[in-house]
């Protein structure tokens, strides 16, 4: 397996097979924006996060080892259902994940196809409907602080021109 890098700034990449042999190859890249997105972004779906209390009153703060509910709202623009979107769910640093609350039926008006769970996010994925659809699931506050919220961010998984992205006002995390 040969691999290589490449200037951020190249234009062109050009890959030789001199011995004319089946070749398979993957451009990659990682990292993340240095600026976070400050206007919403609709192409073709729409999506907004809410943080929520016990109650279902929005909320921007929030006292340690408080539960604080994720309500994912999202929605096509079009009069299809949009299939195999991921919703990808990045957390701020202050909240952590109940994963009991996802594998658990929850109060959902929407069953995702699968959620894949991880440290900092969930990724949700099903379909998307032209009414608006919620999924909701739990968190907890575990450090005190005043966090930026990364943006809500969907995207059809085989339509590429269909996404949406969401910036979210920050969320503080205070004492008990």
């Amino acid at each position: 397996i040969f691999s290589g890098t490449y200037s951020s700034t190249a234009k062109n990449l050009e890959i030789t097979n001199p011995e004319r042999i089946p070749m398979f190859y993957q451009v990659t890249q990682a990292g993340f924006d240095l600026d976070l997105p400050t206007k919403e972004t609709k192409n073709g779906i729409e999506v907004f996060r809410e943080f929520t209390n016990e109650n279902g009153k929005s909320i921007t703060s929030a006292k340690l080892g408080d539960v604080v509910y994720v309500k994912l709202n999202f929605r096509s623009l079009t009069k299809e259902t949009v299939s195999n979107v991921a919703l990808v769910d990045l957390l701020p640093a202050g909240l952590e994940v109940d994963i009991a609350s996802i594998r658990e039926d929850n109060s959902s008006s929407w069953q995702p196809d699968y959620v894949d769970i991880r440290e900092d996010r969930i990724v949700v994925f099903g379909s998307v409907r032209e009414k608006v659809d919620t999924y909701v699931y739990q968190t907890r506050a575990i450090n005190k602080g005043t966090y930026i919220v990364p943006p809500l961010f969907a995207e059809a998984l085989y339509d590429k021109t269909v996404w949406a992205l969401r910036p979210q006002d920050k969320i503080v995390i205070t004492g008990k």
